[in-house]
């Protein structure tokens, strides 16, 4: 027997729609920065050092806040990353890891 879902049986309901003014942030843990450093295609325009990385991204939530976006660091750890981008054939640049850090937002229930 199929039961109808009650009013308050969130389970079966979708997530509502992420706000347009919800930026997924890639941030990225100092232990991980040298492996994925290295993955990265434009390596070399990104900060070798993990404190110039963090004072950077640091600086773009705060823009982001400011011109009214809502900031969520999504932490990118390396094998996920390569999993995510050679299932879909993805190489690990700037738009790849924007795309899935908004990914693994669409996951989190808020």
């Amino acid at each position: 027997m199929v039961r109808a879902a009650e009013p308050n049986d969130t389970a079966s309901r979708p997530l509502p729609p992420l706000s347009p003014m919800t930026v997924a942030l890639p941030w990225y843990e100092a232990e991980d920065w040298p492996v994925l450093h290295s993955m990265f295609l434009e390596r070399d325009s990104v900060p070798d050092s993990y404190e110039r990385w963090r004072l950077r991204a640091l600086e773009a939530e705060r823009r982001y806040t400011v011109d009214g976006y809502k900031v969520v660091r999504v932490v990118v750890h390396p094998e996920a990353l390569l999993e995510w981008c050679t299932a879909r054939g993805r190489v690990i640049d700037l738009k790849a890891r924007h795309d899935y850090a908004q990914s693994r937002l669409e996951q989190i229930t808020f």
